[in-house]
């Protein structure tokens, strides 16, 4: 009844992903109540667009996935999801095929026996929390696996150390920004030491990626792809980008509605990105072709991949929160520069919530990882933050 009543209310163009997650969560009891999944999926597919019965049957099959097997009923509607849906659109098929989280497909590195492994890390402006912690397990885990199963990995993860958080907050403590970003860096990797994760082959920082961060800005404008403001700041461009959206399954009209845009002097268009941000006064600078700034965020996980991976990562890894717009503008930027495609395989682990809702700042329901290792053996957090599918989101 909740679904019927949505799918006749809600009008076929909204673009809100939370909504999308809240009608997949509706499918997936329905299934855990009779084990029925098409009748109560099949409406919407007659009502909405491509985009949004994509993004509602990944969600709701991704679920249901994680209890059981798929069953063969399941993947056969989904296959005629795609059928209908895609055609030979390339770009729908990789929005489809990227987001059905239940298709198992075989593992193929670029290069045999060898694997390349990319995870968004932490924007050093606090402690690292217990978000920080599921995220940092799961992708040692999975680089641990690789290992047992034979493989090469080299796995790289980043540390956001220069940003508008970071550098309000050293100032709000006076301490330098550099060496407040120094300090959480150090308090953080001992806080994982003691979880039981093993660091990364690279531990990369934005700052230590200027010159290639200005070199891909550079190559960026040359081709067109992005443009300097008067002022400083250097913007991508989406509207040059056809692809844009093809992870997240948005579409770029769409893209104004439920999103916070900031708006910002010189931008061509609302939903253009910074590359390169004009510095302000009295901030941490780097020299550049467009006058003293700093990187913008999307562009050092690019940059990095580039620098030590080259043009294709085997696998990038991240929370779900930034498939959009990270993850996305990740793409645009990288696959713009070079042609090739980005990253060969996506993985997006759950988020976490505390007594049902989502942890965060604002709400003051944080829970900080060291003082959990004060009051809990590692096995036990361990134990207690791994109940769960990778991709789900866990209660806390």
């Amino acid at each position: 009844e909740a679904m019927l009543y949505t799918s006749n209310t809600i009008s076929s163009s909204f673009s809100n992903f939370k909504l999308a997650e809240e009608i997949a969560d509706i499918i997936y009891l329905v299934w855990k109540k009779n084990h029925e999944f098409i009748s109560s999926i099949q409406h919407i597919v007659d009502v909405w667009e491509w985009t949004h019965v994509i993004n509602i049957c990944a969600i709701a099959v991704g679920k249901i996935c994680a209890d059981v097997p798929s069953d063969s009923s399941i993947m056969e509607f989904m296959h005629d999801i795609f059928e209908r849906f895609c055609g030979d659109d390339q770009t729908k098929q990789g929005c489809f095929m990227g987001l059905i989280y239940s298709k198992k497909e075989e593992f193929v590195p670029l290069q045999k026996g060898k694997i390349n492994m990319y995870a968004c890390g932490i924007t050093v402006s606090g402690d690292a929390h217990i978000g920080h912690a599921i995220q940092a397990m799961i992708y040692d885990i999975m680089r641990r696996y690789f290992e047992y199963k034979g493989y090469q990995v080299t796995y790289a993860r980043n540390y956001t150390d220069v940003d508008d958080k970071i550098i309000a907050r050293a100032h709000e403590v006076h301490v330098d920004p550099m060496e407040y970003a120094n300090q959480k860096i150090q308090s953080i990797d001992a806080d994982m030491d003691a979880l039981g994760v093993r660091r990364p082959d690279m531990e990369l920082r934005a700052t230590q990626h200027i010159p290639d961060i200005i070199a891909m800005t550079k190559g960026l404008i040359e081709k067109g792809f992005a443009y300097a403001t008067p002022e400083g700041d250097v913007y991508f461009s989406v509207e040059k980008d056809p692809k844009y959206g093809k992870l997240s399954n948005r579409k770029v009209e769409d893209m104004l509605t439920g999103v916070r845009i900031v708006s910002e002097q010189n931008k061509h268009n609302p939903l253009d990105f910074a590359l390169w941000k004009k510095a302000k006064a009295g901030e941490i600078s780097w020299d550049s072709p467009w006058g003293k700034g700093r990187p913008g965020w999307h562009i050092e996980c690019s940059a990095m991949n580039l620098a030590h991976f080259g043009s294709t990562v085997d696998i990038h890894g991240g929370g779900r929160d930034l498939i959009f717009p990270h993850h996305e503008n990740e793409i645009a930027q990288s696959e713009c520069l070079t042609g090739k495609p980005f990253v060969r395989y996506w993985t997006h682990n759950g988020l976490v919530k505390v007594n049902g809702q989502k942890m965060s700042k604002s709400l003051g329901n944080s829970i900080i990882l060291h003082d959990l290792l004060q009051e809990y053996d590692k096995e036990v957090i361990r134990f207690a933050l791994l109940q769960t599918n990778y991709k789900n989101d866990i209660n806390i």
